[in-house]
């Protein structure tokens, strides 16, 4: 396995994970891989300490270490969230920049609680993302 197929831990309890295997002692019946291939051998992603496994449903796995790895690696929760703190960051600038337009203004008696709403959102998306800015 080189450095770029490393598994991310569990996704659920952040445990190390493994890549397992099935071998059959005979090809699978009526089953084969996408490419027409018998199906001989699967791989397929599981969690160390909370057992949580990623098997697809025809084979019971993935035809290579690689698309296993791949499989298990998949986050795409992870990505809807990092694109929700984006747009909630720039919700935040455009916000704190209208706040800032407005001092000295007959509309800047609502400044300082404003900009109060503008300091906790940073500090929510602050530790969402671990305290990275």
């Amino acid at each position: 396995m080189t450095t770029t197929d490393a598994l991310l831990p569990c996704p659920f309890c952040n445990g190390e994970a493994h890549i397992g295997t099935v071998t059959y002692s005979r090809p699978l019946e009526d089953v084969t891989w996408d490419d027409g291939s018998p199906v001989l051998k699967t791989y397929y992603g599981h969690c160390a300490v909370c057992a949580v496994g990623h098997r697809n449903g025809i084979a019971g796995g993935y035809p290579t270490e690689q698309a296993a790895i791949a499989a298990w690696n998949r986050r795409t929760g992870q990505a809807y969230a990092d694109a929700l703190l984006e747009a909630l960051e720039a919700v935040t600038d455009d916000l704190e920049a209208e706040i800032e337009a407005r001092r000295g203004t007959v509309l800047a008696r609502t400044t300082e609680r404003d900009l109060a709403s503008v300091k906790a959102a940073r500090a929510a998306i602050a530790a969402v993302k671990g305290g990275k800015p």
